[in-house]
């Protein structure tokens, strides 16, 4: 019976080292939806740092253009990643 257990915390132990950070990057593309529809961007930028930190330094390429897509892809109209000319950083905002 101990050997089931040790098997079912195994189970749940590697579903949530797995899931948990997929859900948080696949959590991005709604994230940067919801906040060009209400612009709120502050918990954008703090929540998802690690994940912005990675678009803008394009660690590859491929993933800096994928990332681009899925966070407009349901966007308001205009909104992206873009460089902020006041305080000289990359944000997520609205874009002339």
């Amino acid at each position: 019976m101990s050997d089931e257990r040790n098997k079912s915390h195994s189970f749940w132990i590697t579903a949530l080292l797995v899931g948990v950070p997929v859900l948080y990057v696949t959590s991005f593309g709604p994230a940067c939806w919801i906040t060009s529809r209400f612009d709120v961007r502050k918990p954008l930028g703090f929540v998802f740092r690690p994940v912005m930190l990675m678009w803008w330094h394009g660690q590859p390429p491929r993933q800096d253009d994928a990332l681009d897509r899925y966070s407009r892809l349901a966007a308001a109209p205009g909104w992206g990643m873009g460089l902020d000319v006041k305080s000289g950083a990359y944000d997520w905002g609205p874009r002339p």
